[in-house]
């Protein structure tokens, strides 16, 4: 697997020119799709993943604030191989992996079911309940834009692989923001562990010599685990995705900086924890040191043994600064590999028998209610009808986003993932993940 070895050259370059040929042939898109009924919430696992009730402050767009009291919203060919027999192995569950959860719908006539850890298998739109032209449609949408590749799976079978201009289906791709997603479930898995004492857990504990707990006067001394989550630490932060944003952006000084968590670190505060939304970068970069602190891993040595190495995910790097992951972006890998994560969400959390990410974590971290804006959870963009700015979008449905266009959406309702990356220039009309989804929900039967 190729990949652009050093991520943040990639970013500022295509920051300036919105195209960089060191990372061009590196880089690949896809996407991935399934569908199931969405699954019921539940109470609280140990350790203090469910039961709490989070404050608000969250985040999920290109820039953009909120207070508390406000109401925010958003501005903003098939291919594939068919493995080995999985004989031995369980079905996915009709529920989703949650108790009392609705059942996801039947698999249609003459689909098995199985767990795609090692590859995914292939069907035609007929068997996936998909038509052809109106799955065409969307397809050809998406090649008019800068999309690179773009996988979609239903009812867990890929359904379209495309890629575009020299990118392939081996070639690994930055997640830029998509990585925040990985992250959430990182925290769920380790409140679940008991390695992290829940989302009230205070910042501060992990950093005692950078930020007091004792100073009552430095508001920074109550930012928690769940404001971080939720992009609502009140840390003066400027970051504007939009391309009309002019100024300081955070998030490209602090990616380029030789210590990104010391740099957030530094930061003022700007307004009391959980009253202000603000989308910031720097916040999830936070957890790193927190991770890193419960676990006595990094992220992504975390990650392998707990998150990917369950679920099939090999080829994957993570960007290191200063011995830390950067866990606010820098994952490259596959399309393919990329679009497992959204499958094991889509299962809520639950892969071959193992519940990889506890189902009460993946619940809360996916649906509104957990920050100051309705379409953000924990590190996951959520409401597709307001984050989209679309009624007619199924509310159930969930994304992991990133810069420059990159996308995990998962649609329960619809028994879809699909990904997409791409690299879109800033503030672009030639993509939009409303107008996408309209043609392919359209096709769906």
């Amino acid at each position: 697997m190729t990949n652009c070895s050093v991520a943040l050259a990639c970013m500022l370059a295509m920051m300036v020119a919105f195209t960089s040929p060191a990372c061009e042939g590196t880089q690949n898109a896809g996407g991935m799709a399934g569908s199931g009924q969405p699954a019921a919430a539940t109470g609280g696992v140990s350790g203090g993943v469910g039961g709490q009730s989070p404050a608000p402050g969250g985040a999920g767009g290109s820039g953009g604030n909120a207070t508390a009291g406000s109401a925010g919203t958003a501005n903003a060919g098939t291919g594939g191989s068919t493995p080995t027999d999985d004989a031995g192995t369980s079905p996915p569950p009709a529920d989703g992996g949650m108790a009392g959860a609705p059942a996801l719908p039947a698999l249609p006539p003459g689909l098995d079911a199985y767990w795609p850890t090692e590859d995914w298998r292939t069907a035609t739109p007929d068997q996936v309940q998909i038509d052809q032209a109106g799955l065409q449609a969307a397809i050809d949408y998406a090649a008019e834009s800068t999309t690179q590749g773009l996988l979609i799976v239903r009812y867990g079978y890929v359904v379209s692989e495309e890629y575009f201009g020299s990118f392939s289906a081996g070639a690994a791709h930055e997640s830029y923001s998509m990585a925040k997603s990985f992250t959430s479930a990182l925290v769920g898995i380790a409140i679940e562990q008991g390695l992290l004492a829940g989302i009230d857990a205070r910042v501060c504990e992990f950093y005692p010599q950078d930020w007091n707990c004792a100073d009552d006067t430095d508001p920074r001394s109550r930012i928690a685990v769940k404001h971080v989550l939720t992009l609502g630490s009140g840390l003066s932060w400027m970051e504007d995705w939009s391309g009309s944003g002019g100024g300081t952006n955070d998030a490209i000084t602090m990616s380029g900086s030789p210590d990104p968590v010391a740099y957030v670190l530094n930061k003022e505060p700007a307004s009391e924890p959980g009253t202000t939304f603000q989308y910031s970068t720097g916040d999830p970069a936070l957890l790193s040191g927190i991770l890193q602190q419960a676990t006595g891993m990094t992220a992504l040595e975390y990650a392998r043994e707990h998150l990917l190495t369950p679920i099939g995910i090999t080829e994957l790097t993570w960007r290191t600064a200063a011995s830390r992951t950067t866990t606010f972006a820098g994952i490259q890998t596959t399309v393919r590999e990329y679009a497992k994560l959204g499958y094991l969400y889509l299962q809520h959390g639950l892969w071959d028998g193992t519940q990889v990410v506890p189902a009460a974590w993946v619940d809360v971290s996916t649906r509104p209610g957990q920050s100051l804006v309705d379409w953000y959870g924990y590190l996951w963009h959520v409401n597709m009808p307001s984050k989209f700015e679309d009624p007619s979008l199924p509310e159930d449905g969930f994304t992991a986003m990133g810069v420059f266009g990159q996308y995990i959406m998962v649609i329960p309702s619809e028994h879809l993932v699909v990904v997409r990356v791409a690299m879109d220039a800033l503030g672009t009309t030639d993509w939009n993940a409303a107008t996408f989804l309209g043609h392919l929900l359209g096709a769906t039967q």
